[in-house]
C-alpha cells in the first residue's frame, strides 16, 4: 500500500484532472473531481449502505477514528482506475486496499444497482 499511494498522490495532482472534492462522513473521506453535492451524496449513500450491513449482519462496528476511516478515491471511469490498479482490465470497477487507514479507488460512472450513469 506504501508503494501505491504516492502513484495515486501523484495520478491525483496531474494537470488534465479537475478540482477535487472531499465529503467526509463518520465511515468514510471520498475525494472526487465531482460537484460538491455529488460527492456528499455519495458519502450519504456508502454511510447508507454501511447502515444496512450493521442491520443485516447484527454486528454493530462503532465509530472509528478519523485516521481509521476509508478513504475513496472516485474516478471517472473504470479507464481511470487501470494505471493505479496495475491492470489493463476493462471491467474491474474499483479495488480496495485493506489496511490501517485503508484506501479504495472507485469509478464514479459504474452506477449503482438499477440506477444509470449518466442520470447522475
Amino acid at each position: 500500500m506504501r508503494r501505491l499511494l504516492p502513484l495515486i498522490a501523484l495520478w491525483l495532482a496531474s494537470p488534465a484532472s479537475a478540482e477535487w472534492r472531499v465529503a467526509e462522513s463518520d465511515h468514510f473521506v471520498i475525494y472526487a473531481d465531482d460537484s460538491e453535492k455529488t460527492v456528499r451524496r455519495f458519502a450519504e449513500m456508502l454511510e447508507s449502505y454501511h447502515s444496512a450491513l450493521e442491520a443485516t449482519t447484527g454486528r454493530k462496528t462503532g465509530i472509528p477514528s478519523q485516521s481509521n476511516r476509508v478513504t475513496i478515491y472516485a474516478v471517472g471511469s473504470a479507464r481511470d482506475i487501470q494505471t493505479p490498479a496495475n491492470t489493463k482490465s476493462t471491467t474491474l470497477g474499483g479495488f480496495y486496499i485493506p489496511a490501517r487507514g485503508a484506501a479504495s479507488l472507485s469509478c464514479r460512472t459504474c452506477a449503482p444497482p438499477g440506477e444509470s450513469p449518466t442520470k447522475r
